[in-house]
């Protein structure tokens, strides 16, 4: 932990003088930190240090991505944002299953379980960028809160997929149904435990003196996400998606009429989560570094440029024209498609899933880490480097009244 905290902290500052996306760097350090090149990081995917750096990763990420929706702002795209998460995320996943199978002779489950672990868009990598670019709050909300769900549908078809496939077969009619329970059921969850920490910071659980002090509002934060993940996977549902659904409801307790934290304590846990968030990505990335390495990489770059150009040049299209097309309500102009076709980011959540489907020594396993590699690398120096000059190409920056 000493050694990644030293290499995540040298990663950001080098990327900082670089000007690159610091998640570029910190898989560049891993890779040279790990057993192929310096050895100085020995932490194999299925060891239990690992598969806890992955896991709790991807919880407190997914929980604080959530936690950047805001309900209000989405009335117009709800629908939009609820496709591109949903129907439009699957669809994507099957063209890039498809280029795999056909193009690359890969199993159709292998092939769809790799699409599915590199759907997601980041938004540990959006968010930063957004508060750096102005477009308008329809096309920002947009993009946040696609990033944000996605990744729980993503991480939830992966685990579906994950279970098919050790079962040797899969119905299209039953995987569905157990996607959409597991969903459900992850929301569901997700949502009674945020509102049950909302009562318990609040002070009026029941009627009754404060539960939790104002000063351990960050360790309630924490116990939310993992106590929503951890009693989701006991019950048959979807961890992952219980994360996302308590993220969004303690970001938006006012709207839903929740008692909100007192401001001291609110303070206090958006602090000690931007800490957590830091650390995590530094954490999840040189890890993942470690375990692919150069000789890894070599061996998988056709295969995986393949599909990372599939991913960017086919997948994405079909996505976002699945999912906004029948959205009349929200009235989207050619240019704000063309933004939303051009913002996605390869990141945090796909290099959790592939530590873990490694962790679980699924066969394939060394190809699925190089294409989110490479997915990474790609579409942060590419495409996230490049929004600034494409909103102002398209036309879709903010009003100064916006």
């Amino acid at each position: 932990m000493a050694l990644l905290l030293v290499a995540g902290l040298l990663g950001g500052w080098v990327a900082e003088r670089l000007r690159v996306p610091d998640i570029v760097v910190y898989l560049v350090v891993g890779i040279l930190l790990g057993p192929g090149v310096a050895g100085w990081i020995q932490a194999p995917a299925g060891s239990i240090g690992s598969q806890i750096v992955f896991v709790a990763g991807a919880a407190l990420l997914l929980y604080e991505g959530a936690r950047e929706v805001r309900l209000r702002e989405l009335r117009r795209v709800w629908l939009s944002v609820t496709l591109l998460s949903t129907l439009g995320l699957v669809a994507g996943a099957l063209v890039v299953a498809a280029v795999g199978a056909w193009l690359l002779h890969l199993p159709f489950m292998l092939a769809l379980l790799l699409a599915a672990v590199i759907s997601p868009t980041d938004p540990a990598s959006i968010v930063p960028v957004l508060r750096h670019v102005a477009v308008t709050p329809k096309l920002a909300q947009t993009v946040v809160a696609e990033s944000a769900l996605n990744d729980a549908t993503a991480a939830t078809l992966a685990v579906v997929v994950l279970g098919a496939a050790a079962g040797g077969s899969m119905v299209w009619w039953r995987g569905l149904l157990t996607f959409a329970a597991s969903s459900l059921g992850g929301l569901a969850v997700g949502a009674a435990v945020a509102a049950v920490a909302a009562y318990a910071g609040s002070g009026v659980l029941g009627g009754a003196v404060r539960v939790v002090r104002r000063e351990h509002g960050p360790i309630l934060a924490l116990l939310t996400a993992f106590g929503a993940y951890l009693l989701a996977e006991r019950l048959g549902a979807s961890g992952f998606m219980a994360v996302f659904a308590a993220g969004v409801v303690h970001g938006n307790s006012e709207a839903l009429r929740l008692p909100p934290p007192a401001q001291p304590a609110a303070e206090q846990d958006h602090g000690f989560a931007t800490v957590i968030g830091d650390l995590m990505r530094m954490a999840v990335f040189v890890l993942l570094g470690t375990q692919v390495g150069f000789n890894s990489l070599a061996a998988n770059v056709g295969a995986a440029a393949l599909l990372t150009a599939a991913l960017v040049v086919l997948a994405r299209p079909v996505t976002v024209l699945l999912s906004v097309l029948p959205d009349r309500a929200a009235r989207w102009r050619w240019p704000e498609i063309g933004f939303l076709i051009w913002v996605r980011e390869t990141g945090v959540i796909a290099a959790v899933l592939a530590g873990i489907l490694a962790g679980h020594g699924v066969n394939g396993s060394p190809l699925i880490a190089s294409t989110v590699v490479l997915a990474a690398l790609v579409t942060l120096l590419l495409q996230g480097s490049t929004t600034a000059a494409v909103a102002r190409r398209l036309g879709v920056g903010a009003q100064i009244a916006d």
